[in-house]
């Protein structure tokens, strides 16, 4: 399930950068979330673990979901470091990850599909050459630990301390994952692996 964003013409990535760019602010890591404010996906504890983070930091929620709860959090927790951005579209979601440091790809245990998803947000955050940050399902927990991409905690505040600590090791982990799987010829041999199934039926 390899993927890697693409830009539309440039008029589509300039218009990404003068609508975010003002966020960026130097000196604070950047975390994101596509995931939205989806409780389900346990955003609500990645937002109540900010104040253990070590250093000054920044969080974007991206993507479509009610965000009531995780508004009453920022209140009751005083936080002035979270950014609910809604849906975006892929130059928008492109531009962003371009920008922040840390991709947060999460999933609830509740049900096996979600248990052992084949998350494509993984390798949208890979591609784009950042650390991620995952809960525990079991693949996302071994893609982490095989490949040193990032790190697997449900303690949220933990890994981005560790990713942060070490952020060096970990992009250099990330460059050689995405050079060793080019994403087209990734696509082209799953693609032949089909047609020979096909073939056989």
């Amino acid at each position: 399930n390899l993927r890697q964003l693409e830009y539309s013409p440039d008029a589509a990535k300039q218009a990404a950068a003068e609508k975010f760019a003002p966020l960026m602010r130097q000196g604070e890591t950047r975390i994101l979330s596509s995931s939205g404010c989806s409780i389900s996906r346990t955003n609500d504890v990645l937002v109540k673990n900010l104040s253990r983070v070590e250093g000054k930091c920044r969080l974007f929620l991206a993507g479509s979901s009610t965000q009531e709860e995780i508004d009453a959090i920022v209140t009751e927790e005083g936080l002035d470091n979270v950014e609910i951005l809604g849906r975006l579209n892929q130059d928008e979601l492109k531009y962003l990850i371009n920008n922040c440091h840390i991709g947060i790809v999460n999933y609830h245990q509740k049900d096996t599909n979600n248990k052992y998803c084949a998350s494509g947000k993984i390798y949208e955050f890979a591609y784009e050459g950042i650390p991620v940050v995952t809960t525990t399902n079991p693949p996302l927990k071994n893609l982490c630990e095989a490949t040193g991409i990032g790190e697997s905690d449900d303690n949220y505040a933990d890994a981005i301390n560790r990713v942060m600590g070490d952020y060096a090791r970990y992009q250099n982990s990330v460059t050689l994952f995405t050079q060793a799987n080019p994403v087209t010829e990734n696509n082209n041999n799953l693609l032949k692996k089909l047609q020979e199934k096909l073939e056989k039926l």
